[in-house]
């Protein structure tokens, strides 16, 4: 019975990791940090490489040269997923590419409707 504590303790775990991942994406709480952090340097409205501005919601929709890069509900037509995906992906252009768990997540919110919220 000593192990009871412990199996208690992974199913805890499990549950709560669980309630997590149905808890939705939210685009100011989740996605902003990961753009601010990797994206709005060169995709802002004095910059916007590729005509891009990312630093709002209203602007990133609207998109840029190649369109909007996402398309809410399908995140394997999204252009932004494409990008950010990969062995070698195609952004960001400079520093560190995403780690497969932000471009998770950001499939995800496109996934969920890519909303404001």
């Amino acid at each position: 019975m000593r192990f009871a504590p412990v199996i208690f303790s992974v199913l805890c775990l499990g549950v709560s990791l669980s309630a997590q991942e149905k808890k939705p994406v939210s685009f100011e709480k989740d996605i902003v940090p990961i753009f601010k952090a990797s994206c709005i340097s060169c995709h802002k409205p004095d910059k916007k490489k590729g005509k891009l501005d990312m630093s709002t919601y209203a602007d990133l929709i609207k998109g840029g040269k190649q369109g909007s890069p996402v398309k809410a509900g399908d995140p394997a037509k999204s252009l932004i997923v494409e990008m950010i995906s990969g062995k070698e992906p195609e952004m960001p252009e400079k520093g560190d590419a995403l780690k497969p768990e932000q471009v998770e997540l950001i499939s995800r919110w496109i996934k969920e409707g890519a909303k404001q919220n």
